[in-house]
């Protein structure tokens, strides 16, 4: 059975016991081929949030448009929004700038925000080929990702320039390893030139 298939069964499923429960579900089957937003770790994965709440043009469209999708879905949940109204009013509270406030007030009673700085040490992969990308290993980026220190080490982590289908030139900067110590920075490079199916050009 296709992946697609076995998550629209699951889907059925979670949504009858829900029922039979008398627990109100809702479930979203999203693009799991590859990682969403360009950040991995903490440090990298706050920094893009912020640019979604900001406004900000640095901000990655897929990240953003699946926490329109998750948001809009809890927001008809509340029962203050009709169905089929949570997506676009999830962007107008976000676009209004309502949510960015909304969350520096949540910081401030919580005590502080502080700007989130990036790991001290780096290291650019760059494309070996010219061609198409058709797959990236999600495990073996996570893999990478925990290897440069990430999640023990906030500021560690990876940063993606690519996603799949994009057509790449030879040198083509395909993401950077970040590291708070030189050592988790040489083992995460040494991890990677054993397993040069990271990312798949064809």
């Amino acid at each position: 059975m296709r992946s697609k298939e076995t998550a629209e069964k699951l889907k059925e499923h979670i949504e009858v016991v829900g029922e039979k429960i008398g627990l109100k579900t809702s479930v979203v089957i999203t693009d799991g081929t590859q990682p969403v937003g360009n950040g991995i770790g903490p440090v990298l994965e706050a920094i893009e949030v912020l640019h979604i709440l900001r406004g900000d043009t640095k901000a990655p469209v897929d990240l953003k448009e699946r926490a329109l999708l998750l948001a809009g879905r809890l927001l008809i949940f509340s029962g203050k929004v009709a169905e089929g109204n949570g997506n676009e009013t999830a962007r107008e509270l976000l676009e209004s700038g309502k949510v960015y406030k909304k969350f520096m007030a949540i910081c401030k009673a919580q005590g502080r925000f502080t700007e989130s700085k990036i790991a001290a040490y780096s290291d650019k992969v760059r494309s070996e080929n010219k061609d198409t990308l058709v797959r990236i290993d999600d495990r073996k980026i996570a893999k990478l990702a925990k290897l440069s220190g990430a999640p023990e080490f906030k500021a560690a982590g990876i940063l993606l320039n690519v996603h799949l289908g994009e057509t790449l030139k030879k040198g083509h900067l395909l993401y950077t390893v970040y590291a708070e110590a030189e050592g988790e920075l040489i083992y995460a490079m040494d991890y990677l030139k054993a397993h040069k199916d990271v990312m798949t050009i064809i």
